[in-house]
């Protein structure tokens, strides 16, 4: 299954020898979930992302901002956040790759999504649409990626 991760063009470096690492997905109504993960999508469009979970380089503002000052506390605005749209990472998963998750209810219920609409209104939130995107739980084999581009 070809799959995409954006990021900025220092941590691709790393990804390339190390693979991708998981973060902890916070979960609306829930707070951070118990487990890491990797959001993986079909799409290889990062813009409708830019200015929600992910931004370019530029003076953070709406969703980005609120999600950068949730998870650095103290920070003072204007934010420039790096450009982690800079990488897109092609993968190739296994579709049978037992960490591989659909963003569907009840597949991903232990993260601590209420149901369907709760994951649907989640993936709209960070821009996205919910057919597009998978988790991967813990570390993305360096093995799966195929290439590193730019996206732009």
């Amino acid at each position: 299954m070809r799959l995409y991760h954006f990021t900025s063009e220092a941590a691709a470096a790393l990804i390339h020898v190390e693979g991708i690492k998981p973060t902890y997905i916070h979960v609306p109504r829930k707070g951070q979930s118990h487990h890491p993960v990797v959001s993986l999508t079909a799409d290889p469009d990062p813009t409708p992302l830019i200015k929600k979970s992910l931004w370019d380089g530029t003076e953070l503002s709406g969703d980005a901002l609120g999600g950068y000052l949730a998870a650095n506390p103290g920070t003072v605005p204007p934010i420039i956040g790096p450009n982690t749209v800079a990488r897109r990472i092609h993968l190739e998963v296994p579709e049978n790759d037992e960490n591989l998750y659909m963003l569907k209810h009840p597949d991903i219920a232990a993260l601590g999504f209420e149901d369907q609409p709760h994951i649907d209104e989640f993936v709209t939130i960070g821009g996205g649409i919910a057919a597009d995107w998978r988790i991967y739980l813990g570390l993305v084999p360096a093995a799966y990626i195929v290439n590193i581009d730019d996206p732009r």
